[in-house]
């Protein structure tokens, strides 16, 4: 109204009514008829918790394969606890879908957008998933290096790391399919049971490396054992981890 030129006391009574009545419109609308749902924060987190973790996972098997240093471990130690912060968020995402669906008659009368969440519990597992992730990238950061802290394993038992965790990022991948494509979700799921079959295979020839002489002193015995506990509960927390 004031870069008209000419306006009246009536114009911008006129004006401010209408910019009045628009507003109580869309606050009846939005708080009374069809409240808005905000279910794609909280999908968008829920996905790029196992995009994330599949990126990590391939890095580290790739770059293992081609011989890494401290630099690169401590930058995959990085990468894993910046995934707690996707869990920040995820959790903040759910509280936000659960504050919309209060008194809110729309979702009885709209669609749902795509599949249903997972339940939190899915949450809580990729919480565990993520503490041993972070956990295995802080014993390949501690054993590499010029001075490392402790011995660091065999390159026979290194040679083994990379095909788990390719097997590995193969779960995630398929975890992150089968929950932002739904029309792919049942084939996700079954590309996720044979990776989880490979994970185990690749898992019981590392832990083979303990009794068949890989690790000769304590030192390296240290390094090895841990390498093996610690993909062994990432591989029990990635099954309690699996979409419905």
């Amino acid at each position: 109204m004031l870069v008209y030129g000419s306006y009246s006391g009536f114009d911008i009574l006129h004006r401010l009514l209408e910019t009045l009545l628009g507003a109580v419109i869309g606050i009846g609308v939005n708080a009374l008829v069809l409240p808005p749902v905000h279910l794609r924060s909280a999908r968008d987190s829920l996905c790029r918790l196992p995009r994330d973790a599949t990126g990590l996972l391939r890095d580290m098997a790739e770059e293992i394969e081609q011989g890494h240093g401290r630099h690169q471990a401590q930058e995959w130690h990085r990468r894993a606890r910046r995934l707690a912060g996707r869990l920040t968020e995820l959790r903040s995402a759910r509280t936000w879908t659960r504050e919309s669906y209060r008194f809110n008659p729309a979702h009885r009368i709209r669609r749902p957008p795509g599949p249903e969440l997972p339940s939190t519990e899915w949450d809580a597992a990729w919480e565990r998933v993520v503490d041993h992730l972070t956990s295995l990238t802080a014993l390949l950061a501690e054993a590499a290096g010029e001075r490392p802290r402790f011995r660091p394993p065999p390159s026979t038992v290194l040679a083994d790391v990379p095909p788990l965790l390719h097997a590995l990022a193969d779960v995630c991948a398929a975890d992150r399919t089968a929950l932002d494509e739904p029309e792919r979700r049942e084939r996700a799921l079954r590309t996720r049971q044979e990776a989880m079959a490979r994970s185990w295979e690749a898992h019981r020839r590392l832990k083979a490396r303990l009794t068949g002489g890989a690790a000769p002193d304590d030192e390296t015995a240290t390094s090895v054992g841990g390498l093996a506990a610690e993909t062994r509960q990432l591989l029990h927390e990635l099954e309690n981890a699996r979409v419905a």
